[in-house]
């Protein structure tokens, strides 16, 4: 009988970073992570944000989005669409208007902690299949400015012995 076995790759940093205030409509996108090469069946992410010691405010939340990149249209998905590098993002209001990026994490901001939060399955955000490439986007609405904020990625693939 055949066994399926997980292989994880090597965790690496994400390129994405910068101070994101506490806003409906600003943020901050990803360095884009090319699977294109890697062919992995998924990818796992954590995010380590600190969140400074200052009372939360809005729904005291942070918001993680992933839009992929379309092959046949060379572009990447949202409106507006990522770029693939890390930047800032302008997101139209998370409260209101929909960005046609996939939401991958919702995570609670306490004050004054360091919170490491992970999205355990890209390719579950995805429907099932991780795209050949894909970037996040961040939009803090937690009341207060995110000065500090770090993530890593990796692969994980399933071979059959």
């Amino acid at each position: 009988m055949a066994t399926v076995k997980v292989a994880y790759g090597a965790e690496t940093a994400l390129t994405w970073a910068g101070a994101i205030a506490s806003s409906a409509t600003a943020g901050r996108q990803s360095d884009a992570i090319d699977n294109g090469t890697t062919l992995a069946d998924d990818y796992e992410v954590a995010i380590k944000i600190v969140f400074p010691n200052s009372a939360t405010a809005n729904d005291k939340t942070v918001y993680v989005y992933a839009g992929g990149y379309i092959g046949a249209t060379n572009t990447y998905q949202g409106r507006p669409a990522l770029t693939g590098s890390d930047a800032a993002y302008t997101f139209n209001d998370i409260t209101t208007t929909p960005s046609g990026l996939f939401l991958a994490g919702a995570f609670f901001m306490v004050i004054n902690t360091t919170g490491t939060f992970l999205i355990p399955s890209i390719a579950t955000v995805f429907g099932g299949t991780v795209p050949e490439k894909f970037g996040l986007a961040l939009a803090n609405y937690s009341g207060q400015t995110i000065t500090t904020f770090t993530a890593t990625y990796r692969a994980i693939t399933y071979t059959i012995a």
